[in-house]
């Protein structure tokens, strides 16, 4: 289907944001569930490649609904939904953690505070 309108009329992206989150999800708990039985660290390359997979899988459902490519407004909006759901995604995990692991997990968390904070001055800088 080709949306003829999509020059003039922004599609909402909401479904795609949430598609992300819901892949972006599954992609993470697979990745705990292998790292945890078969005690290997992934490290943040696992990370990165759930982000990227969820990503891709987004836009290109917004392609096939939409049969284009979002518009300039569409991709900032589609980006800071999928980043704001990364987000979510990530702290809802880090709180189930917390409430199963408790104290422990804090020392290894409290480093990453700090590239968290880095990380969202430079998104916070575009």
């Amino acid at each position: 289907m080709l949306n003829k309108e999509h020059i003039d009329i922004p599609i909402p992206v909401l479904r795609y944001s949430l598609a992300f989150a819901g892949l972006y999800f599954v992609v993470l708990a697979g990745f705990g569930i292998v790292t945890y039985f078969i005690e290997f660290d992934l490290g943040q390359g696992a990370n990165i490649g759930a982000l990227v997979a969820a990503l891709y899988f987004a836009v290109h459902l917004f392609v096939q609904d939409n049969g284009c490519a979002p518009s300039k407004t569409e991709r900032k909006r589609l980006s800071w939904a999928c980043l704001l759901s990364s987000v979510i995604v990530s702290l809802a995990i880090i709180s189930v953690l917390l409430m199963f692991e408790g104290q422990s997990l804090l020392s290894v968390l409290s480093p990453l505070s700090c590239c968290l904070y880095t990380n969202w001055r430079l998104v916070g800088s575009f």
